[in-house]
């Protein structure tokens, strides 16, 4: 066994231990003896991005993308991080090229969709949602989020079948109660929209007061 495979699978084992500073160590040394190997860059950048240490990781996952361009993965991973720093533009542009190499790739449109909210391009949001359900109808998340992408449009029947559509996938998650009930206070129904936020509370979902007090 040479080196830097020795590294390779060290790096591995601490990297499953959570020591990923540890982890970092031996990759970094390990790309020093096979400078061309892009998995060791993702890897690496994985650890980096556990740590939130974004930039970096990004930083490695571009070095890996030069070696690898059809990295699906390492796009994937650099469209988190980019999100993780607020360069949605970024990430869309990542997350497109994963989802170019690998079009099945239900989370790739789903974080696209999160971008895309995060830039107030709320039908292109409601279009990757969308996708996203067409190849998991069981994602409770993404009907939330093209729930509150409907809202914003203020197509508030569209809304509320997506909300009610997660807590029917998900009925311990109070996203989907909160949700649906800003859109019944939007419509003025508070006697439904308050239901919702108890119901939400209950499940432990934090309702803001001043929302509560809209309800009277």
């Amino acid at each position: 066994m040479n080196r830097a495979t020795d590294l390779f699978k060290r790096a591995k084992t601490k990297y499953q231990l959570r020591d990923y500073q540890g982890a970092i160590a031996d990759l970094t040394e390990a790309i020093g003896l096979k400078p061309d190997d892009a998995i060791a860059y993702y890897n690496r950048g994985n650890a980096k991005d556990d740590l939130g240490e974004y930039q970096g990781a990004i930083d490695d996952y571009t070095k890996a993308i030069d070696l690898k361009p059809d990295y699906e993965e390492a796009y994937y991973n650099s469209g988190i991080a980019k999100s993780h720093l607020g360069d949605y533009q970024g990430a869309i542009d990542d997350f497109t090229m994963a989802i170019n190499l690998k079009r099945e790739n239900a989370v790739a449109y789903y974080n696209r969709g999160n971008a895309k909210s995060k830039l107030d391009d709320y039908q292109g949001a409601i279009a990757d949602y969308t996708m996203t359900i067409g190849l998991n109808p069981a994602h409770p998340a993404a009907y939330i989020n093209r729930g509150s992408a409907k809202l914003e449009l203020h197509n508030h029947q569209g809304a509320i079948a997506d909300y009610t559509k997660a807590i029917s996938l998900k009925l311990d998650d109070g996203g989907g109660y909160f949700g649906r009930g800003l859109t019944y206070l939007a419509l003025d129904q508070k006697d439904k929209a308050k239901a919702d936020f108890m119901r939400a509370i209950e499940l432990g979902y934090r309702v803001p007061q001043n929302i509560l007090d809209g309800c009277k």
